[in-house]
């Protein structure tokens, strides 16, 4: 079923990651949808997978620092940090001011 839901969409990519956003991905196969995010570079259906299947927060914010660089990653970092400040349990806010400020993380700066 998911596999033709791709197919129906694949030519709107922005239709798909609207529609993976709303699906239950809990029992769909994780590795397949991440593989079709990167490929077709839909990030905030990205960070919903990981969210939502694994309650994983840092890997993709991870995985979208290194592609700050790329058109449109920097606003979705931004809203994706926001949304999780906002939204979500203390415990998570923590993991994530963690990660941003005390493991290290190498800034690039694009000017």
């Amino acid at each position: 079923l998911f596999n033709s839901l791709v197919q129906q969409f694949i030519k709107d990519k922005k239709q798909l990651e609207e529609c993976i956003i709303h699906l239950d991905l809990k029992h769909l196969n994780f590795d397949e949808i991440i593989s079709l995010c990167e490929k077709h570079k839909m990030y905030k259906a990205y960070i919903y997978a990981f969210n939502s299947v694994h309650g994983k927060y840092i890997e993709p914010l991870n995985k979208l620092i290194e592609l700050l660089n790329e058109d449109q990653v920097s606003l979705i970092v931004i809203e994706y940090l926001e949304k999780c400040f906002q939204d979500k349990m203390e415990d998570v806010k923590k993991e994530m001011i963690q990660f941003l400020f005390f493991r290290g993380i190498t800034w690039k700066l694009y000017l």
